[in-house]
């Protein structure tokens, strides 16, 4: 007779149980069923996985088999499984309790709406360092204003350096730039009237304007 379990041919004939899964053969259907019948005799009844013991025949739940509780009804390759199954009939893979398999792994948490995760600083290559600030020199008894902050490259005009006065342009007089964490000053200016009273020696190239007091040098070699 041909197991409805897991579609042995068993033989020989009579067998109450299946050689192979163990499941109870009263009622199997198969091209040898003895019942002579194209109707199942109590048939087994297939159903979906429940997180419950499979039970083939109503006898089977009172087997009173201590692992009875721990025993999955599906294998994990998605085969029905008997009550007391030792080995999957399909994948043959032993049959594990359910106390066994491993704990699903916790997935990682993900940051809230609306927040964003920790930005490096240095991923742009500039971080902290690509900021910088122009202080005003007043003269004494002047109230010392706020530094002029700058980040990356920036033109300087008269808008964000000081709108009141007149020598500076209002269109471009300076660009202030940040390569490599060093600074660099460029004048834009059409009467060229940007300058850098530089602490220490200064290397001088050709074309460079020198204010010396209130008068200009263009140098050269």
């Amino acid at each position: 007779m041909r197991c409805n379990n897991c579609g042995w041919p068993n033989n020989p004939a009579g067998s109450q149980r299946c050689e192979k899964c163990n499941a109870p053969l009263n009622g199997s259907i198969g091209s040898d069923n003895i019942s002579g019948s194209d109707q199942p005799i109590n048939g087994t009844i297939f159903t979906p996985p429940s997180g419950q013991p499979y039970v083939d025949v109503p006898h089977e739940a009172s087997t009173g088999k201590p692992d009875a509780a721990n025993i999955p009804s599906v294998c994990k390759c998605g085969y029905p499984l008997s009550l007391g199954s030792v080995m999957c009939p399909n994948c043959h893979q032993p049959v594990l309790p359910n106390a066994s398999d491993p704990a699903p792994s916790t997935p990682p948490q993900q940051p809230a709406p609306g927040r964003r995760g920790t930005i490096d600083p240095f991923s742009n290559g500039g971080g902290f360092f690509d900021s910088c600030k122009l202080t005003p020199i007043v003269n004494p008894g002047e109230a010392k204003p706020a530094p002029l902050s700058f980040s990356g490259t920036t033109v300087l005009n008269r808008g964000n350096v000081d709108p009141n006065n007149m020598t500076i342009t209002s269109r471009e007089q300076a660009e202030l730039t940040c390569r490599d964490g060093k600074w660099y000053l460029k004048d834009k200016s059409d009467q060229q009237t940007t300058f850098v009273r530089k602490k220490g020696e200064i290397e001088l190239e050709e074309g460079d304007i020198i204010l010396i007091g209130n008068k200009r040098f263009v140098f050269g070699k």
